[in-house]
Formats: C-alpha cells, structure tokens, sequence
C-alpha cells in the first residue's frame, strides 16, 4: 500500500511508527521531507535505516511512503500513518530530530 501527503510529518512520531509497524508490514521504503532535510527511510523487519536522501530526489514537502506486507489492514495503517502529520509545528524541532540519530547512515 502507498501513503502521499504534503505535510510535514513529526521525526518522533515517525520512528515510533517504524518502530512498531503494523501487523503484516515486512518492508516500508519511501522518501519523508522533515525540516531541510530529505531522508530516504528503509525498513526490512525490525531493521530501520534512514539515509539523506539526494538533492535530485525532489520531495518538496511531505513523505511518500509505501509498505509492503501481507494481509495489511489498510484502514488502520492509513489512520496511523495520518496521525504522523505534524499538524502543529514543533517549537523544538531541533531537538525532535535527534531521535533519527540511530538510525541515520
């Protein structure tokens, strides 16, 4: 299944979904615009790699993202997947990022 938006999504938030994917998920893979920055995400079972995605790679705002799985109940992803939307701007952005640490190759 695919999951666009053009919002930005919350880094927390964000690994807290790859963290605890989703019933059936095996592979998530896409690209998530967060600050400045583009990060390409990659997932393979409970292994998660973030990597800077290139300039070229043209996210402008948002995350496009798609899961790979079986038997995926796609109503409930897609509600999880939306309540990663940082709807209200994080006044310590900075500091919420740091949580992608671990992950960033």
């Amino acid at each position: 299944m695919e999951f666009a938006t053009e919002q930005s999504l919350h880094p927390r938030r964000l690994i807290e979904f790859l963290d605890s994917q989703p019933a059936g998920v095996y592979r998530i893979k896409g690209l998530v615009r967060l600050g400045d920055s583009t990060l390409a995400v990659h997932t393979v079972g409970d292994h998660i790699s973030i990597d800077k995605a290139p300039k070229r790679a043209g996210l402008a705002s948002g995350a496009n993202l798609v899961l790979i799985g079986t038997h995926l109940d796609g109503d409930t992803i897609t509600e999880r997947l939306h309540a990663l939307v940082d709807d209200a701007p994080d006044p310590d952005h900075e500091r919420s990022m740091l949580v992608l640490g671990k992950y960033l190759r």
